[in-house]
């Protein structure tokens, strides 16, 4: 499968922030689905399909779960500090036991990511270990460099939810726009259809299946090895239905888990993902400041029913028009949507801004700066409110002469009195 990362890279300008519900888009979108081109329809689905992964999927709900977990720990650090009104530095921190067990289960279910985890063009995929809750793969393939020279990558990739999610909303991508296959990546977009391609050819040109296997992968604390399972069953049986396919598997199928007493207990996909939504609420509401009146309401719509999932039903048939886009985004709710640091969308309820969304952005960037803290206020180079003031390129940003984007989460935190 040829890939061309220089268009990618062109023409595919925008990312999601987990855990945070927000959109950045490299270009300007006022929520008009009339007169979306192709690639920004696109872009715009492959962005959306990562909120509603993150939102009714047991992974996405869980993965968020830890990042408010820390959140509160880091929270608990600080606030005296700054009651104390001491630098806030963080020489003497350290994640609890709990917290770091969290950190490395999901560590584990992400499968090979970040720095280095990627490879433009991929020539071959080999099984190496497929029966493993990680299924590891060997790929062969290079990057080209500036002067188009070659540089030959081989190594062993772990497959798992970050290869799955990527794969799913690039998959979901194409349907909106043919034109953006091929022009991502190999690793992380491309594996999943590569993997598919060389070993389960009955499934590798059904988008909408390959779709599903992904989606209902992100049932699993293990989303690797259940994709597999989940290839190896659409492969045998590829004149199913989609439909037949995801409630099917959604009704019968049975999901592990073990306590922290070591006690194992099964779940249907139903159940699972309503434990995931009432321990994500919990997480959500431990934190200072934040309420879930927003979240609470789109997670009423994008539940588990009997079966259906209303996510997939715009992807089912392999395409995705602005109308199907207008229809998914106005029944299922849309997130904070940002052109850089200008809004375009904000989620709204009762008519009002929604406090928590405003609140959790917030928390984005009080977060980014806890991480790099001599880099200032993280949207300072596209907001008019810093300019000209040295105190949002300091390390205490949120000290800023008036109500900004660190403002709710400082105030939460302590750090304005």
């Amino acid at each position: 499968m040829a890939y061309n990362p220089m268009i990618y890279n062109s023409v595919v300008q925008g990312w999601y922030h987990t855990s945070f519900f927000h959109i950045n888009l490299r270009f300007k979108w006022n929520m008009e689905f009339d007169t979306l081109s192709d690639s920004a329809r696109g872009l715009i689905v492959h962005e959306y399909v990562h909120f509603l992964q993150n939102l009714t999927t047991p992974w996405g709900l869980w993965s968020g779960m830890v990042d408010y977990a820390s959140y509160a720990e880091i929270g608990a650090y600080v606030q005296p500090l700054a009651k104390a009104g001491k630098d806030i530095t963080f020489k003497d921190f350290d994640w609890s036991d709990q917290i770091k067990r969290m950190f490395s289960s999901r560590e584990s279910g992400m499968g090979t990511h970040g720095a280095g985890a990627s490879c433009e063009y991929i020539q071959s995929v080999t099984p190496i270990k497929t029966g493993e809750n990680r299924p590891v793969y060997e790929i062969e393939g290079y990057d080209l460099t500036a002067t188009g020279a070659k540089v030959f990558k081989r190594g062993a990739v772990e497959l798992g939810a970050f290869a799955i999610k990527e794969g799913m909303a690039y998959m979901c991508q194409q349907m909106a726009d043919p034109e953006a296959k091929g022009t991502a990546p190999a690793y992380p977009y491309g594996i999943v259809q590569l993997i598919a391609d060389q070993y389960y050819p009955k499934t590798a040109n059904n988008l909408p299946i390959l779709v599903a296997c992904c989606y209902l992968a992100l049932f699993s604390l293990s989303p690797g090895k259940r994709f597999i399972d989940l290839l190896n069953d659409a492969n045998r049986t590829p004149e199913v239905e989609i439909s037949t396919f995801v409630e099917d598997h959604i009704t019968n199928d049975k999901v592990t888990l073990r306590n922290a007493a070591g006690v194992e207990k099964l779940y249907t996909p139903i159940e699972l993902c309503q434990l995931a939504v009432d321990r994500f609420l919990q997480a959500l509401n431990a934190l200072p400041g934040v309420t879930t009146q927003y979240i609470e309401e789109v997670l009423n719509r994008t539940k588990l029913a009997d079966g259906i999932i209303p996510l997939l039903a715009p992807f089912s048939n392999g395409t995705v028009t602005n109308d199907d886009l207008r229809t998914i985004m106005e029944y299922l709710g849309a997130p904070m949507i940002t052109n850089d640091a200008l809004i375009c969308h904000y989620p709204m309820v009762n008519g009002q801004p929604s406090q928590e969304i405003m609140m959790l952005w917030s928390y984005l960037q009080l977060m980014t700066i806890f991480v790099n803290p001599t880099s200032g206020c993280p949207i300072r180079p596209e907001c008019d409110l810093c300019a000209g003031d040295p105190t949002c390129a300091s390390p205490t940003p949120w000290q800023h002469r008036g109500f900004c984007a660190l403002t709710p989460a400082a105030r939460a935190f302590s750090l304005l009195q």
